[in-house]
């Protein structure tokens, strides 16, 4: 997959609710989600150094993110994935693992050449782990709503509620403890799209009235939780 435009904006809920009700009618929602709305639950990894967390905070244009992602809390779908963002402009490598293998990921043991599979970002962990000491490092977790448009291949989400844990080994339970990394009825609309975003989306979400933010989950997480850094 080529690099995608990626928008961020910081929205109150009155807004949110306002900005779907134009959605619906121009837009379609994602057929993943039931009752208008899925969870998504990730762990990000770090290297020794806190490599990410550091470019983040330092804003480096060119950087990366390792994480394992499961939805509605399942662990039927478990992906891999790495997350490239160059200039404001952003790009995935995923692939689906097995529970074991998360497991084993999560308890920050090393993987072999061989648990790899000959896929590629498989590889690039098992890379990173030997090179940088990547760790499993915060859970973050939110509920998503997402529009799709086939026109300039649009994907637009709002993320409610995003909270963020330390207990890495929870990471399959039903229901977990977590902290809330920002102001309640303030939540992240998201905005994806390869060259242009069609005029007609554009105007109704009347972008000028937002507020863009380079708002990072993973970041902002750790801060949240009060996490010492080193």
């Amino acid at each position: 997959m080529e690099y995608r435009n990626e928008l961020k904006y910081i929205v109150n809920e009155f807004d949110l609710k306002i900005i779907e009700e134009r959605l619906k009618n121009i837009m379609r929602y994602d057929a993943n989600m039931q009752d208008n709305s899925y969870n998504i639950r990730s762990i990000y990894f770090d290297d020794y150094n806190n490599t990410c967390f550091y470019e983040n905070e330092a804003g480096i244009n060119k950087r990366l993110k390792v994480r394992i992602r499961i939805y509605d809390k399942s662990d039927k779908l478990i992906k891999l994935e790495i997350k490239y963002k160059n200039n404001g402009m952003t790009k995935k490598e995923s692939c689906n693992i097995s529970k074991n293998l998360c497991e084993k990921l999560m308890n920050g043991e090393y993987i072999s050449i061989d648990e790899c599979g000959g896929k590629k970002v498989l590889y690039k962990v098992f890379l990173e782990q030997r090179l940088h000491m990547l760790k499993p490092k915060i859970i973050v977790e939110y509920d998503r709503t997402a529009f799709i448009n086939i026109v300039g291949n649009v994907r637009i989400t709002f993320d409610r509620n995003i909270r963020a844990s330390k207990n890495i080994k929870l990471f399959f339970d039903g229901n977990i403890l977590a902290n809330p990394i920002q102001e309640i009825s303030t939540h992240i609309l998201e905005i994806k799209y390869d060259e242009l975003l069609p005029d007609y989306i554009s105007n109704v979400l009347e972008l000028n009235k937002l507020r863009q933010t380079s708002f990072s989950k993973y970041y902002l997480s750790r801060i949240a939780l009060k996490e010492e850094v080193k």
